[in-house]
């Protein structure tokens, strides 16, 4: 019987110890994010989506300046991000190519979904949820850029026929 016993305490503290690790990783990521988000936004001067895939490997100069891009409302971003509600995880369908400048005259690349109101940081796993989502002031901007973007675009590709 104190075999037993002894077996089914240790699977039990095992249990136990596995929960509490990983609620603690969980935390410590989700804290890391927050803390990415915020250093971002307080830095931030510029936000340019592009018409490429956020995906694209290629993201030099040369492919930047070849393809249509729009400039996002800095303040939009700040004010919706500074709200946002960090997820672990996310679905993407897709989105397009987001640099933001920021002060340093580094780069941080980002995501904005196509198809919600969230958006995510390359280098942080997981996603930002905006307040209002699709009601919201970064969504309507995120809408009306992607508008723009579609029709420099179209006529980018005019004038190169």
């Amino acid at each position: 019987m104190k075999g037993l016993q002894r077996k089914l305490f240790m699977v039990f503290s095992f249990t136990i110890f596995a929960v509490l690790g990983t609620t603690a990783r969980l935390e410590y990521h989700e804290a890391i994010a927050y803390h990415k988000l915020a250093q971002t936004i307080s830095s931030v001067t510029n936000i340019t989506i592009y018409e490429l895939s956020s995906h694209t490997p290629d993201k030099s100069s040369n492919v930047l300046s070849s393809v249509a891009s729009v400039r996002f409302p800095v303040q939009v971003f700040i004010s919706a991000a500074g709200k946002a509600e960090y997820q672990r995880f996310g679905l993407w369908k897709g989105s397009p190519l987001v640099i933001l400048s920021l002060r340093d005259g580094t780069q941080q690349y980002a995501r904005f979904s196509y198809y919600a109101g969230f958006f995510g940081l390359d280098g942080v796993d997981g996603i930002y949820v905006v307040q209002g989502g699709q009601m919201s002031e970064f969504w309507t901007n995120y809408q009306r850029a992607l508008d723009q973007l579609r029709i420099a675009e179209d006529n980018l590709k005019k004038m190169n026929k």
